[in-house]
């Protein structure tokens, strides 16, 4: 499989001037097409069963079972080396499975932990990546970048953009195309703490204008009870926890149930609040 370097490169290298190139689409995480032109699953925009994968000898995900209705937000938590990214990956179309049945809706968006913007192409045309004339013809990109505060930014070029600024670029592509299913791998990581809590009540704010089904990766047990109406928890390549959050938005990081719903997730990934110190 090509890698996503050499793919802009290539494209970079040749001229390339035809958005609607599928491979080039498919490395930055956009599918071609609006959602209207595309069939669904029904209610599920996500559904495995007992879905595998291997590398040699190694399995990587072990018999996962899970469904994602259009419209819900799921979050999930895992070590590194649990299997989250090879899940993202296979649901992305990126990997295929070893083994087990999977059915995910094809009109689909991917944000990465890396915004994946071409950086010899301006912001407008970044966000009109991986569709045709025609279909770009039907995106109003001034009102997809006011959406995520950036409608002054159109004509921009990439390296003049924040990490912050770049990663909602990313954001108003993958929406742009009104998706059934929304992809975020880690898509914060990289942020500073007020630039990511700002970027979180941002992704509240589309999922709850735009109603995708979200599968959202991340490390942060706190930012996935802000965000999700359920916490998965993937341990050594099965899903060992399934939490349903029914508190409001927003929710209190200060109240009890928030605060005992972190530390079940915390045990079950390991990690303890109870410190130790050492005397003397």
């Amino acid at each position: 499989m090509a890698r996503t370097s050499d793919i802009l490169a290539r494209s970079h290298d040749t001229g390339l001037d035809r958005p609607e190139v599928p491979e080039l689409a498919r490395a930055v995480g956009v599918t071609e097409g609006f959602a209207s032109d595309r069939t669904t699953l029904g209610n599920d925009v996500i559904s495995l069963v007992n879905v595998q994968k291997r590398f040699g000898d190694r399995t990587v995900l072990k018999e996962i079972n899970l469904n994602l209705k259009k419209g819900e937000f799921i979050a999930l938590l895992g070590a590194s080396g649990s299997g989250k990214t090879t899940l993202l990956r296979i649901l992305s179309s990126l990997e295929v499975a070893t083994t087990g049945s999977l059915e995910v809706a094809q009109n689909r968006s991917v944000v990465f932990q890396e915004p994946r913007l071409l950086p010899f192409r301006r912001v407008r045309s970044n966000v009109l990546l991986g569709l045709s004339k025609t279909d770009r013809n039907r995106v109003d990109v001034g009102a997809a970048l006011a959406e995520v505060g950036l409608a002054d930014h159109i004509n921009a070029w990439p390296k003049s953009l924040s990490g912050g600024e770049a990663q909602r670029i990313a954001l108003a592509r993958a929406l742009v195309r009104a998706p059934d299913l929304l992809l975020l791998d880690e898509p914060f990581a990289a942020l500073d703490a007020l630039t990511r809590i700002k970027m979180q009540n941002l992704v509240l704010k589309l999922w709850e204008q735009h109603k995708p089904g979200v599968l959202f990766i991340t490390h942060d047990v706190e930012e996935a009870i802000v965000l999700a109406d359920r916490v998965l928890v993937l341990k050594q390549g099965e899903l060992a926890v399934d939490i349903e959050l029914k508190a409001d938005r927003p929710r209190d990081r200060s109240s009890a149930e928030f605060r005992d719903i972190r530390k079940i997730l915390l045990n079950h990934l390991g990690v303890s609040e109870d410190y130790e110190f050492s005397k003397g």
